[in-house]
């Protein structure tokens, strides 16, 4: 509810459907929320778009590749078989208001 608000005083109107409520809603989730950091202008070098491509690359390998989790075990060896690693979620590039190179660092 508190977006929809902060969303309304931001920009002096909601979005028109429910989609563009979700993406408005993780956009600004994926913005730095930790106002000391913010004040101290160390908020990273990401946007809040380009932030979003990370969880939403795992959302989509989770959901089209069937995959419960994703594994940040030790042993890839212990893995269940219906997770995926953090390796197969690596690699490759997303792009979003700047193109991401997705790497396990």
């Amino acid at each position: 509810m508190k977006f929809l608000l902060d969303t309304f005083l931001r920009e002096g109107n909601l979005p028109t459907d429910l989609m563009g409520v979700y993406e408005k809603g993780y956009l600004i989730l994926s913005e730095e929320q930790n106002e000391n950091r913010r004040a101290a202008r160390r908020t990273g070098v990401l946007s809040a778009a380009s932030r979003l491509e990370i969880p939403s690359r795992i959302a989509a390998v989770t959901q089209l590749g069937n995959h419960f989790a994703v594994w940040t075990g030790a042993k890839a060896g212990n893995m269940p078989s219906e997770d995926v690693s953090i390796a197969q979620l690596v690699g490759g590039t997303e792009v979003a208001e700047q193109t991401l190179n997705i790497s396990g660092e």
